[in-house]
């Protein structure tokens, strides 16, 4: 057991468990919200406990890792290990254009997802893909908008990239995708657009105005809408503006208070911030009441206040120093309704759902940790101080749910 100093009144406590985990399948069809739950169509709490898989978000034709073992024998993995749902990456321009044959790749992915039960989030990770370090490898919309071409941008996607894609045309990368996909039994939810960052972005009248080329909360109805008139099953996952000046790092959500997302279909919004540790985004290394208090301001008072759930759509360390360890002990807590002031959860709800950040080892082969999950692509295991976080935040069903009997091995009986 490892033990940590979080504040004055509370230490917390990691206990340790065995590299494999002991995670549940979501289950079967649509899912909806009801106040701060994701539901299945009986009204059972459903807890989402992704990984991410990165390599969608540049214009390289693979997932990372499908050079090294089969896509089957990676999902398979993931589900082994406890996982439920996988966030794979793309970017605008590359849904436009099938870069590479991506958008085929992903077919095989999510037709293998549906027949192990594992669900999908897509997300839309920028408009151009990654280049270099001047965009940052494509981690996120650098000009800090949805779109990079005409409008409020400059005609550039903010790291030396000409600009390609216009509102309309991300919105149509949206409706490319939901027309694909709308009969994939994997599909789960779209995540619209990663990491929007203050400067040009703007949510409802909380920064801006309502309507405006720069109101990331009016896209988000208008494509959440156009995607439901194709496809009323996916959750919309309405991600924060990440804002530095502001302390907002995870993202400011603060304006769903008087702005919400409200789409056309009732119950299918999610909203979602990512959350690290000092050593991954150089938050404040403090994760005690501040942060607690800090996390209740900019999401946490949505879970509080019962206005919606939450999806941390990013998450996680390789848990190999104090910092990153400290930050668990304090997420662990927070997510599962434990922190003292925190979001809690009663008898048969589920804990804030959440995707760690990302599956497997970095691209040069694992030289460099990536803040990844496994350690071999192939029969690999958790870490074993990953695997005594993880493990306590799998998703396991109530004893009124069905869906608690899912085999282990993930495939349907």
């Amino acid at each position: 057991m490892q033990c940590y100093f979080v504040a004055s009144y509370v230490t917390l406590c990691l206990i340790a468990g065995p590299a494999w985990a002991d995670g549940r399948l979501l289950s079967d069809g649509p899912l909806f919200t009801n106040g701060n739950q994701i539901v299945d169509a009986s009204g059972n709490p459903q807890r989402l406990a992704c990984v991410g898989w990165n390599g969608g978000n540049s214009v390289r034709p693979r997932l990372s890792g499908l050079n090294q073992v089969s896509y089957q024998t990676t999902l398979s993995d993931m589900v082994r290990l406890g996982f439920n749902c996988t966030r794979v990456l793309t970017s605008a321009r590359g849904v436009l254009n099938n870069t590479n044959g991506y958008l085929d790749t992903l077919d095989h992915v999510i037709d293998y997802a549906g027949a192990i039960g594992l669900r999908v989030i897509v997300d839309i990770h920028n408009d151009e893909g990654g280049h270099g370090t001047r965009d940052n490898w494509g981690t996120a919309p650098v000009n800090g908008i949805w779109y990079d071409k005409g409008g409020a941008s400059d005609g550039t996607d903010g790291g030396g990239n000409t600009g390609t894609i216009s509102d309309a045309d991300f919105q149509q990368a949206w409706v490319n995708l939901a027309t694909r996909w709308k009969e994939k039994p994997a599909i789960l939810g779209y995540d619209l657009i990663n990491e929007p960052h203050s400067g040009l972005t703007t949510w409802g009248g909380y920064d801006g105005t309502p309507g405006s080329n720069t109101d990331i909360r009016s896209m988000y109805i208008r494509v959440g809408n156009a995607i439901h008139a194709i496809d009323p099953r996916p959750l919309i996952i309405a991600e924060g503006v990440q804002n530095y000046r502001a302390r907002a790092y995870e993202g400011d959500l603060r304006g769903v208070a008087r702005w919400p997302v409200t789409l056309k279909a009732p119950g299918k919004v999610v909203y979602s911030p990512h959350v690290y540790p000092a050593e991954v985004s150089a938050v404040p290394a403090d994760y005690g009441p501040n942060w607690v208090n800090r996390m209740n301001s900019l999401w946490g008072y949505i879970l509080k206040e019962n206005i919606a759930p939450i999806f941390i759509g990013e998450c996680g360390d390789w848990l190999a120093t104090p910092d990153s360890q400290a930050w668990a002990a304090a997420f662990v807590s927070y997510v599962n309704g434990e922190a003292p002031g925190g979001p809690t959860f009663t008898t048969g709800q589920q804990g804030i759902s959440w995707g760690w950040w990302n599956w497997g080892m970095s691209e040069n082969g694992g030289a460099v940790p990536d803040f990844g999950v496994l350690t071999a692509w192939s029969g690999g295991s958790l870490r074993p101080q990953q695997a005594s976080v993880l493990n306590q935040l799998f998703f396991h069903p109530s004893e009124s749910d069905p869906q608690r009997t899912a085999p282990a091995s993930g495939r349907k009986q």
